[in-house]
């Protein structure tokens, strides 16, 4: 497909002629052109019998390919076109709503507060960690317009709408202008593959209590369904194998979600409710339009680099005198960061910071040694990946350990015996590092049971020869 100069250069008549002279060639060739009337503004010149070929496909697409909803979510530029406004912590009532997941038995549900002047994407966050879903799927919620009684969308809007009526912004409707004593119900659904489905219903309005911590969990019953186990028909399955002590051990989907997964739990108090300015931040925040060729690989591969060197020996031995010493006045977010990995392995590291010479080139023998520069590294990388939630797979793998009983600071190492091996490729090979692979394990990994994963990793095919 070849592209032609821009139409703007040329006049009417010139223009006119031109564009009779490529449909011609399109006719002869049958091969599609394109045409730019300036960067960025591109048209396909196309044959009528591929246009309606074209036509006749998109018709037939009434739902989105596989992962096609997630990039909505994550990547799609141009996407939102307002942010949400700061959250005013000045109100006086609460809204106590009944979530409840629709389609099992025993019933899944929860019972939350939230402040009143909370949006539909505040409550869709809330509903996310109440629920304890991952929120890496689309959502929307589907209500009656008070005055009109019309049914409305809200949530996440695209380009390519998937509903029938307009998707409003959630970010942008409050939920006092939906939600009343006569108005009380809203139908919530997340991951439109697995579609689960959620009766959200407005049970009281109250005043607001001083001291108390919004939003709030009050009540629940049984745990959240593991994501991407099928929808309500996969997930009955799932509890059947999990009864049957004799198929247990062979079913791929009880070794997939671990063994001590335990439907009937559910506690209030573990509750934790993510901020959901910053959840809006890292799904649309640092969007922006691609340019044209996106950067070269040499600048990704020296982005690596320049992290790591960052991490260099000199400025950890500075971090842990201040942080021996508790004399933190004077560094960054991002130093302090590094000092609360530091302390945390405190009794771990202690001789290994004291006595390493920072004027040779020591090298660690990873038999006998820790090397706690390269630990720090690899820690603050990770953390920074779960809390990024980028790549996704890592924010995943975490939560499923977590899940599984581990703690959050070895369910960081576990991450890390993943990425280590893979660095040390980047260092010695002089590569770009391998996304991909690194995402695949993480996927693999994850329905793993904590204890057994290191011993597995030892013997992972995919990261043979990746350790120097």
């Amino acid at each position: 497909m070849n592209e032609h100069d821009h139409l703007k250069h040329f006049s009417g008549a010139q223009a006119a002629q031109k564009i009779d002279k490529l449909i011609d060639q399109v006719a002869e060739t049958d091969e599609p052109i394109l045409l730019r009337s300036k960067p960025g503004h591109r048209a396909a010149l196309i044959s009528m019998d591929d246009f309606e070929f074209l036509e006749q496909m998109l018709s037939e697409t009434d739902e989105p390919r596989e992962g096609e909803a997630d990039f909505f979510y994550t990547d799609h530029a141009g996407m939102p076109a307002a942010k949400p406004r700061p959250l005013d912590p000045d109100f006086g009532k609460v809204y106590q709503f009944k979530i409840t997941l629709k389609g099992l038995q025993p019933p899944i549900w929860r019972r939350i507060q939230v402040p009143e002047n909370y949006t539909f994407w505040d409550l869709h966050v809330a509903i996310q960690d109440v629920m304890g879903w991952q929120d890496y799927h689309l959502h929307v919620f589907e209500m009656a317009e008070p005055r009109s009684g019309e049914m409305m969308a809200i949530g996440v809007p695209a380009e390519d709408d998937l509903f029938d009526r307009r998707t409003l912004p959630g970010w942008t409707e409050t939920l006092p202008s939906f939600f009343s004593v006569e108005n009380d119900t809203a139908e919530y659904t997340y991951d439109f593959g697995d579609n689960w489905q959620h009766k959200v219903k407005l049970e009281k309005i109250l005043p607001r209590v001083e001291g108390t911590s919004y939003p709030a969990c009050l009540k629940g019953k049984q745990a959240c369904p593991p994501e991407d186990c099928g929808g309500v028909w996969g997930y009955q399955d799932l509890l059947e194998s999990l009864s049957d002590p004799k198929t247990a051990d062979d079913d791929e989907s009880v070794q997939w979600v671990g063994g001590d997964f335990d439907p009937d739990h559910f506690e209030a108090a573990d509750v934790y409710f993510h901020d959901p300015r910053l959840r809006w931040e890292i799904a649309f925040g640092n969007l922006e339009e691609d340019d044209d060729n996106g950067g070269e690989e040499e600048e990704a591969a020296d982005e690596d680099y320049g992290m790591l060197r960052a991490l260099n020996r000199q400025r950890l031995h500075r971090l842990w005198e201040k942080a021996k010493s508790n004399d933190l006045e004077g560094i960054t977010e991002e130093d302090r960061h590094t000092v609360r990995i530091m302390l945390a392995h405190k009794d771990e590291f202690h001789n290994q910071f004291e006595l390493a010479d920072l004027t040779s080139d020591h090298r660690f023998d990873p038999e006998s040694e820790v090397n706690p520069f390269l630990h720090i590294c690899i820690h603050s990388i990770v953390e920074t990946q779960i809390e990024n939630r980028e790549p996704i797979e890592a924010f995943q793998f975490y939560n499923a350990m977590l899940k599984k009983k581990c703690s959050a600071h070895d369910a960081v190492h576990l991450i890390g015996m993943m990425l280590a091996p893979m660095i040390f490729g980047v260092l010695r090979e002089k590569k770009l590092f391998d996304n991909d692979l690194y995402r695949k394990l993480l996927k693999k990994y994850k329905g793993r049971k904590p204890e057994k994963i290191a011993d597995l990793l030892e013997k992972e095919p995919l990261l043979k020869g990746a350790v120097p």
